[in-house]
């Protein structure tokens, strides 16, 4: 029996218990956005059926060398090792074994500080001018700022309507980048929300970041969106500790940007939810 042939054997299997005990303990969703999690459990699928044809395979071989006996010298097309061949069975065990033994990380604000978090970026109207320079095909500014004028308009009919806007992970992203966009239409507004505490360089003790990973299809591409708030007691807290905060909204001027700012009236402590990221609705 060729132990090239087991081993295909065993990773094929090993990742598809891999993902089949990630779906079954939930963590898939601190990998993933959970969108996709119909479509991990096909690749979960298609690896244990791959594996099945692998053992087939390593059947036939056996039949066949059963079937042929010759004497010494006889090559039954057993696969040798190679230098390139064992590397490559290394690197794809190395996932298989991080992913059983070391527990799964929830992103923080040392990750935050490292991807940057939103207030740092204009609005997106302010943004848009940058687009231009971005966008493979020439667009005027004019049509995009439609665009996103569009894009954000009923979710701003519907806010400005509420008189409270208590943000939930569903719709945490919406709410978020409509308030960014319309900053001054939502001046006064009461808005309720919870994240984790981030502290940007250079902001004064009383501010911080009520913040939150925003996962549009995997960890690589996690970014961070939150608000600014400001109250007494922020100073007091660590990076990492979550809170939901409660106050009323304004506009502050954040280095070149003009942002949104929560002014804090109550606040608490509370525990990390299960699934601490939030994501972007299907359009």
């Amino acid at each position: 029996m060729n132990s090239q042939q087991l081993l295909r054997a065993g990773i094929l299997l090993g990742f598809a218990l891999l993902i089949g005990q990630m779906h079954w303990t939930g963590e898939i969703a601190k990998y993933i956005n959970i969108k996709y999690s119909a479509m991990s459990l096909i690749a979960c699928a298609l690896l244990f059926l791959l594996f099945l044809a692998q053992l087939g395979r390593i059947r036939n071989t056996q039949q066949t060398q059963h079937d042929h006996h010759c004497g010494a010298g006889c090559d039954h097309h057993h696969l040798r090792w190679s230098f390139k061949g064992g590397l490559a069975y290394a690197i794809l065990s190395i996932p298989l074994i991080t992913g059983f033994l070391l527990p799964a990380k929830t992103l923080d604000a040392a990750m935050a500080s490292k991807k940057g978090v939103m207030i740092q970026s204009p609005s997106p109207k302010a943004s848009a001018a940058s687009m231009e320079e971005e966008h493979p095909i020439p667009v005027s500014r004019e049509d995009q700022l439609v665009y996103l004028d569009d894009l954000y308009e009923d979710s701003l009919n519907v806010l400005i309507q509420q008189p409270e806007i208590i943000f939930n992970d569903f719709d945490f992203v919406e709410y978020a980048d409509t308030i960014s966009f319309y900053p001054r239409e939502f001046i006064g507004k009461t808005v309720e929300l919870s994240g984790f505490v981030y502290k940007e360089e250079g902001m004064d003790p009383s501010q911080l970041v009520v913040a939150r990973f925003i996962i549009t299809h995997c960890l690589a591409d996690a970014g961070v969106i939150g608000f600014m708030a400001e109250w007494e007691d922020a100073e007091t807290l660590q990076e990492d500790t979550w809170v939901r905060v409660k106050g009323t909204l304004d506009i502050t001027q954040y280095g070149d940007f003009e942002l949104p700012k929560l002014k804090v009236e109550e606040w608490e402590m509370v525990g990390m939810p299960a699934d601490p990221y939030v994501y972007p609705k299907l359009k």
